[in-house]
């Protein structure tokens, strides 16, 4: 029954349709362009080269004459064809119709002979009512169009006289007279320079800036004021948060996690400095694909965090899918953000099939990932060259100060030796040594004396109890009772192959991992040190960071009696110990440690710091030593002979009268300097930047077919897409190439292969933020499911300009602000409205709410606590905390003044909302916004009015223009002041009157609120 209505049904529409082209046409060997295009559209998806489905190509003569699996598909008499059976019945396409207008094209087409082109249809190549192909309007060269109306006309017939100041006027102006509707007048001075300020630096005027226009509104003061401003660094900041929300920067990973990026913050700032810069947008393009390899230093290293602005999974899990699949999703995300914020196309669309609307096959898809599947999430070091500089300047500085205390050590060493027994000793002179058992001598203090070294009176620190502090100064050794240590400054000398030794008593025996004397660095994390029983119960041993230097040395064990201990490490990393002269257990051979001046000090009584656990010493330390040599056995065999060896420098500077020891200490105090103000410097030398970190071992990239991650198809090298880059979009690199050597590529191949794409995306994008709607009105997708540009000529036009003048961005804004299109007023007019309600002729300035930013930073600046700080980590305006593996972001009920900076240094992690630039469409960064949604809701006002912030600034704006008063007409004059700050306008007189009985009774700061949450404040007319 249902077959025979089916057969029924086919008959009567095969009727039905016979009639379109019952006279035989002549046979033609010309291809009508409609013909291709809707071959192209509707079946060339199936029925194209390389396995085409049910065998028929129709993208050559070739394949239609060869036929498909069911046999010819071509007939004399052409309404009996198979091909135009399945046309006239709706079998084919299997989805969507065929207009009456395409069969009639096809069944013309067919009876006069089914020519097809010479050489095979690319279906991506022609664009159809269906999708786009590569002549697409936004990928073609750009056209030049000669002005319709000459720049510097005045039109008498135009009611506003609206004066042709640029191309822009010619364009809009022509689009305006064709649809019978004329521009606005220009707007008043206020709402112009009010206008141009927040456009172009996010801050309004203040209200003497608004009189000074008004008193000289000429075209010089305007072009002046414009220059300014663009010259500002406050356009920077600006301009930024644009490009911000494009490329969906965010400070933390998202996904469960959500960890913070603390030094992402880097990247936010190059995109400051380069927009005021004004560095070429191709330039500025290059930078965050490549930066690193451009220029690999802090700022290529910043540029290229555009690459790990977005989202970041890092809960993949173990299975071998997940991190497949983890993988290509964040390729995906990497390849649309780029392809969209760049070229204006969705590139990532073809990921698991052929773009359904763009020419972008899935073979392109996998060629953008081959060049950027090295990128992997991490944070570099980088070397700050500017904190390099004066490091080198103070080390410098440094040298000559030691050199000249050196020469002076060596007067001193002369009058030591004639003096005592270094004359007479073959023992070479320490570069420190202490002696805790001597006396001061009267009139000395007995910290001076004790705890300084004798040789170069390097000055050290008793940390500890009182008691073992008091004991020490008794001159009996350095009482240690395992809560004290000695601590000197850092040392003025470098330190190579080494001896350490001390004459000591160890009391309790069964103490581990005390040290007697120790070199380490500042921090600690380096060390060399006498230690006892660490690993072996009662027996010594050479200290070291993790063990990195320490071996067993496998001596006797130690007993309660004073004992002499030495170290020695030579040059060829051997390490060996003495017990009282005597060789003590076996030497060992391991690493070599440097110490650098200004860069260690000694320790005494503690491994190494901090101090804790088990470092500290309990017993006495009679006398320390260490020689910047490695002594010989005869030689640590007399010092162990002789207890009451001593080296004194110290003495023989004060024997050399007032003014050379007042020399040393200066000397030693300008030392000391440096060496604190290279230690700050240092810590800043090397800055951490959330950055791309190569992957050194790049697997092959497959085409996944349907994206499948085990469905692996044809391999494919780093490349383009074939639309933009010509025949082919490979780069020609090797299957071995560098992350580096591909991403340099692809920067290459986006900034030059279609540069009208290029300037013509962000022509619009700049259009967009400066009118609140691009001539496209879809500044990410210039292709098939985009907005169409309502002035394609004009488009075009901004783009050659943009071109012609290096791609500089700031020459655009000057030309979109000085146009006459840009001043006029945003007046609303009936015929406007009725012919043109959606403002896309642009006859008059559209209305528009000020963005989140532009709000908070205007009442900052406004209430006179805006602080004018640039660059470096952002204000955290909330509190974030980890719980079982997830970081939570909550606001701060209050903001404090350090978060008094303008918004775009807000630490901006994802997945989290502050109320007020919440409820005022600020996006979250998780994805790319190059719109932002401008909403009106009751939400906006109750935050306006009642948010803690806004209470700070009306209370803050208030103080400024003074303290509220009720006599002698000093409230009226506050009134004036706050309409003159916050609106720019004096008060009219019922406005006073109003705003008197407010403040009388409510208070200055409730009518401030009032100001904030007014129209006038808020939007940009």
């Amino acid at each position: 029954m249902l077959r025979t209505f089916w057969i029924a049904g086919l008959v009567s529409l095969q009727l039905l349709i016979r009639p379109l082209a019952l006279t035989a046409s002549e046979p033609s060997d010309e291809v009508s362009p409609q013909v291709v295009s809707v071959l192209a559209g509707r079946c060339l998806e199936c029925h194209s080269q390389n396995d085409p489905a049910g065998g028929l190509d129709l993208t050559s003569q070739t394949g239609l004459q060869k036929g498909s699996d069911s046999g010819a598909v071509l007939s004399p008499n052409w309404d009996q064809s198979l091909l135009w059976k399945v046309i006239s019945t709706q079998e084919m396409p299997p989805k969507g119709k065929l207009s009456e207008k395409e069969k009639q094209l096809l069944a013309d087409w067919i009876s006069k002979g089914a020519r097809l082109p010479a050489e095979p249809i690319d279906r991506l190549g022609i664009s159809s009512e269906y999708r786009a192909g590569y002549d697409w309007w936004s990928l073609r060269e750009l056209a030049t169009t000669d002005l319709p109306i000459p720049i510097g006309q005045k039109l008498s017939k135009v009611p506003s006289a609206f004066e042709v100041r640029n191309l822009i006027d010619s364009f809009v102006l022509e689009k305006l007279q064709a649809n019978g509707l004329a521009p606005n007048p220009q707007a008043s001075p206020r709402s112009l320079l009010r206008r141009v300020y927040l456009d172009l630096i996010g801050l309004p005027p203040t209200f003497q800036q608004i009189q000074t226009f008004e008193n000289d509104p000429s075209e010089q003061a305007y072009q002046t004021m414009v220059d300014g401003l663009l010259n500002s660094p406050a356009y920077g900041e600006r301009w930024a948060r644009h490009w911000l929300d494009v490329v969906r920067y965010g400070e933390s990973d998202g996904f469960e996690r959500n960890y913070p990026r603390l030094n992402s913050w880097h990247y936010r700032d190059w995109v400051i400095q380069a927009l005021n810069d004004d560095m070429p947008y191709d330039r500025f393009v290059q930078m965050q694909i490549a930066g690193d390899q451009i220029a690999p230093t802090q700022e290529g290293l910043s540029a290229v965090g555009f690459l790990v602005s977005g989202v970041h999974n890092t809960v993949v899990g173990s299975s071998d899918r997940m991190k497949r699949i983890a993988l290509q999703d964040e390729l995906e995300e990497k390849i649309g953000t780029m392809s969209q914020a760049f070229l204006g196309l969705t590139a990532q669309c073809a990921r698991c099939h052929e773009h359904k609307f763009d020419p972008i096959s899935s073979e392109s898809y996998y060629r953008l990932a081959s060049s950027i599947q090295g990128v992997m999430h991490g944070e570099r070091e980088v070397i700050d060259e500017q904190q390099r500089q004066i490091e080198r300047g103070l080390e410098l500085e440094r040298a000559k100060l030691l050199a000249q205390l050196r020469t002076l050590q060596k007067q001193v060493l002369e009058v030591a030796m004639s003096q005592n027994n270094l004359a007479k000793s073959s023992v070479p002179l320490p570069v420190a040594a202490w002696n805790f058992e001597s006396k001061p001598q009267s009139g000395q203090e007995p910290n001076q004396r004790l705890f300084t070294d004798t040789i170069r009176g390097l000055p050290a620190r008793f940390i500890g109890s009182q008691e073992a502090q008091q004991a020490s100064l008794r001159g009996e050794g350095l009482v240690l009772d395992g809560k004290s240590y000695l601590e000197t400054d850092p040392v003025d000398f470098e330190v190579h192959e080494k001896t350490l030794c001390a004459w000591v008593k160890i009391d309790p025996l069964d103490q581990a991992g005390g040290g007697v004397l120790s070199l380490q660095t500042l921090d600690g994390a380096i060390f060399d040190a006498i230690v006892f029983g660490e690993r072996d119960p009662r027996q010594w041993m050479a200290g070291s960071n993790g063990f990195t230097r320490t071996a067993p040395l496998g001596g006797p064990q130690e007993t309660s009696q004073k004992v002499h201990i030495a170290l020695r490490y030579k040059p060829d990393g051997t390490i060996e110990a003495f017990r009282n002269g005597v060789s003590y257990g076996k030497g060992y051979r391991t690493g070599f440690q440097t110490y650098t001046a200004g860069q260690a000090q000694f320790l005494i009584g503690l491994r190494h710091g901090p101090a804790g656990g088990n470092r500290w010493l309990q017993g006495v330390v009679y006398q320390a030593a260490c020689f910047d040599c490695a002594l010989d056995d005869s030689t640590i065999a007399q010092l162990a002979k002789n207890p009451s060896f001593e080296w004194n420098l110290v003495d023989a500077w004060q024997q050399l009268g007032e003014s050379f020891e007042i020399q040393r200490k200066e000397l030693q105090s300008d030392i000391q300097r440096i060496d604190r103000e290279l230690k700050d410097i240092r810590s800043n030398v090397t800055k951490k930047i959330y950055s791309v970190v190569s992957n050194p071992s790049i697997g092959p990239t497959k085409i996944l077919l349907r994206g499948d991650v085990y469905k692996e198809a044809a391999q494919v090298n780093a490349g383009g897409i074939d639309t933009i880059g010509g025949p082919r979009g490979d780069f020609g690199l090797p299957e071995n190439a560098t992350d580096g050597e591909r991403r340099m590529a692809l920067a290459n191949w986006i900034t030059q292969a279609n540069r009208s794409l290029l300037a013509r995306v962000m022509a619009n994008r700049l259009w967009h933020y400066h009118f609140g709607v691009g001539i496209v009105e879809t500044p990410n997708d210039l292709g098939f499911n985009g907005a169409r540009p309502s002035h394609p000529e004009l488009l075009d036009a901004l783009a050659k300009e943009f071109l012609d003048n290096g791609l500089k961005l700031k020459s655009l804004h000057r030309l979109i602000v000085t146009s006459s299109a840009y001043r006029q007023s945003t007046q609303s007019r009936p015929d406007g409205l009725s012919k043109d309600a959606s403002n896309r002729l642009l006859w008059r300035y559209p209305l528009r709410r000020l963005d989140g930013e532009s709000a908070r930073d205007s009442m900052l600046q406004i209430a006179g606590v805006l602080k004018g700080s640039i660059g470096g980590p952002g204000y955290v305006d909330v509190d974030y905390k980890d719980t079982n593996g997830t970081t939570y972001y909550i606001p701060k009920p209050q903001e404090p003044p350090e978060c008094f900076r303008r918004t775009i240094y807000r630490f901006n992690p994802r997945c989290e909302r502050v109320s007020m630039l919440d409820v005022l469409d600020c996006p979250d960064p998780s994805a790319t916004a190059p719109k932002r949604a401008m909403t009106t809701t009751p939400l906006q006002a109750l935050s306006l009015i009642n948010s803690s912030f806004v209470f700070q600034m009306s209370e803050a704006l208030v103080d400024r223009v003074g303290q509220e008063k009720t006599t002698d007409g000093s409230l009226d004059k506050s009134i004036e002041q706050l309409f003159q700050s916050v609106l720019l306008r004096a008060p009219t007189a019922m406005e006073l009157e109003q705003a008197r009985s407010l403040a009388q009774a409510h208070g200055l700061k409730a009518l401030a609120r009032a100001l904030w949450n007014s129209n006038e404040f808020l939007i940009l007319d």
